[in-house]
């Protein structure tokens, strides 16, 4: 399994299937709104964690249109790439796809809606994407999460959970790596340059990155502390 960081919150995944057969998955794709703009981008399955522009855009995947956001999960397959965008338990290509139900704020979602967490397990490991999390985790959505090996987080507050719940939320999963997302850099305009920076996080978790690097390869971790892996965006 592989891991490139494509921009933002958005990531491509590289899962092995059967035999050498790779599953290409992509979460989170974003509009140009943001200022870095999203390449036509090959995809097996798509995971939209909220519906909104800089997490949804579909149509920057091959073989997708905006509009089929707009059907139901199980409907997209066949020749198309196999959209999630909505909590509930998925098999695809042998790979097991959960999504819980979060929300986008710490007012039950009044503010900014729902927001899914998945958890994508696959050659052994877990990786877990929060999205546009907004809130420390509930006990009972620890438990749906479980063991993760690989956490993605949110750490530009605004919009999401911020460097100092990013924190707390990271003690509540314990990963054994965790990698950032959803801060601010210097190609983001408009409203997505108020986010804070990774320096901003960095300094509040007390952690040096241990990685740094184009893409990750993950194991299964025995790390007795979380090491945090920064990853070069694609797409700049």
């Amino acid at each position: 399994m592989t891991i490139q960081y494509l921009n933002h919150s958005s990531f491509l995944i590289k899962a092995k299937k059967n035999g050498n057969q790779i599953t290409k998955i992509v979460i989170d794709p974003f509009n140009d709104d943001i200022g870095i703009k999203f390449k036509p981008t090959k995809a097996d399955i798509v995971l939209v964690s909220n519906m909104h522009p800089d997490h949804n855009n579909v149509a920057g995947i091959k073989g997708l249109e905006q509009s089929d956001l707009k059907l139901d999960d199980l409907k997209v397959n066949g020749d198309k790439p196999f959209i999630i965008k909505t909590p509930g338990e998925f098999e695809v290509d042998g790979i097991m796809i959960k999504g819980i139900q979060s929300f986008h704020d710490n007012q039950q979602g009044q503010i900014r809606g729902p927001n899914t967490i998945y958890t994508i397990t696959a050659e052994g490991l877990t990786i877990c994407h929060l999205g546009d999390l907004g809130h420390k985790l509930t006990e009972e959505q620890e438990e749906k999460i479980g063991n993760v090996d690989v956490l993605m987080v949110p750490v530009g507050g605004t919009y999401t959970i911020g460097p100092e719940t990013a924190t707390e939320v990271i003690s509540q999963i314990e990963p054994g790596y965790v990698i950032p997302m959803h801060f601010k850099t210097a190609k983001h305009s408009g409203t997505y340059s108020e986010l804070k920076t990774l320096d901003d996080f960095l300094k509040e978790l007390g952690e040096e990155p241990s990685f740094k690097e184009d893409e990750f390869t993950p194991s299964v971790s025995t790390n007795e502390q979380t090491k945090v892996v920064l990853l070069n965006p694609q797409y700049k």
